[in-house]
């Protein structure tokens, strides 16, 4: 049996009857339906066979460095359709620093390493930046990923142990995210955007009213409008989890996407020296440009996550509906919802005078005269 889940990935269910008693077997992945079919018979041959379960997915191969572990990991998360791009080049990067440690003394060598990892931040080059410590959640990322390779060596029976403890490596705290621009500072930034850097309006200005991330936006082709429902659809593997999902279209920008240019492909684009049409791309600089002459730190486009989803709540938009339009699984509110205390003080709800025999200034929690 195969079927095809709201997250848009094939469950692959087998059953083989074998001396009068029936056998299954299942697999979740992310693949074509060819592919579904094809592990399909897969798992009914290994049935039949005896073959022990995730068989298929051991490696057999001896390792000694902390590199093979890692490429053994990637290998499995990719066979069980789990290997997001981000989470490949978060490997990729450990394995870079890390892959030539033999595993019999990677621990002390990774708590050397992760050491000093805390204290700085790198650029692409892998450069350390002056002045700036590594975040909590990429501290916290790396310790995941390591923990989760040995685990996965465990299961495929190539380590005896997991060394990555709690004990040794706690998980750093992280301080929720404080994200937020005034209605006078979103539009001081859009008007200097649209006289300094016009080609990334139409993204900046979409980006503070929905929550999205850079690449669904920038990779969002003409096929993804949906001028009907008012919808952009953000295809399967395009966002961080790899699930589609449909970002509402602003009332303020349905001009703007009915009048695309025919000559582009893109929902965002640019036009370069001979007016052809161009993706976007990474605009990073032209954005920090407006930042700093809008006179705004401590900002970047992923921000734009935290700022309109605040928005919408602010405005009465339900959490859940929030939640589903920005694709967070978890109630990521609680992390990216900025409280603004002005607004959180009127909410409070005072008790009427003259109830209860309270005089005086009360306290909102009820109750005692001061």
């Amino acid at each position: 049996m195969i079927h095809r889940t709201k997250t848009g990935k094939y469950c692959i269910v087998a059953r083989v009857r074998i001396d009068g008693k029936i056998v299954s077997k299942q697999d979740t992945l992310s693949c074509t339906r060819e592919q579904a079919k094809s592990r399909h018979e897969e798992l009914k041959a290994e049935i039949r066979s005896g073959v022990p379960e995730n068989r298929s997915l051991i490696d057999n191969r001896k390792i000694s460095t902390f590199g093979e572990l890692l490429s053994l990991y990637k290998d499995y998360l990719s066979k069980c359709g789990k290997l997001s791009i981000s989470h490949e080049k978060k490997i990729d990067r450990i394995k870079t620093e890390l892959g030539m440690c033999p595993l019999n003394s990677f621990v002390d060598r990774f708590e050397a390493w992760l050491e000093i990892e805390r204290h700085i931040v790198r650029n692409k080059h892998g450069e350390a930046i002056p002045g700036r410590k590594a975040s909590p959640a990429k501290v916290n990322r790396t310790i995941e990923i390591v923990k989760a390779a040995f685990n996965v060596g465990l299961k495929l029976k190539v380590v005896k142990t997991n060394p990555i403890d709690k004990i040794r490596f706690p998980k750093v705290k992280q301080i929720a995210k404080d994200a937020y621009l005034s209605p006078e500072q979103i539009d001081s930034l859009l008007a200097i955007v649209e006289s300094e850097r016009p080609h990334i309006l139409s993204i900046v200005k979409f980006a503070l009213q929905v929550p999205c991330r850079k690449n669904e936006l920038v990779n969002s082709k003409i096929g993804d409008l949906d001028l009907i429902n008012n919808v952009i659809r953000i295809r399967n593997g395009e966002s961080k989890n790899d699930e589609g999902n449909y970002k509402p279209i602003p009332p303020n920008m349905l001009s703007y996407f009915r009048n695309l240019p025919k000559d582009t492909e893109y929902l965002f684009f640019r036009r370069d020296e001979d007016g052809i049409c161009r993706p976007l791309g990474n605009f990073r600089r032209a954005y920090k440009y407006c930042l700093k002459k809008a006179k705004i730190t401590g900002i970047t486009f992923h921000s734009t996550r935290h700022i309109s989803a605040t928005n919408m709540i602010d405005r009465g938009t339900p959490e859940q509906v929030v939640l589903t339009v920005a694709n967070w699984k978890t109630n990521m509110l609680r992390d990216y919802y900025h409280r603004e205390p002005k607004k959180a003080l009127g909410l409070i709800q005072w008790e009427t005078p003259g109830i209860g025999h309270c005089e005086g200034i009360v306290k909102a929690s009820g109750g005692q005269n001061v």
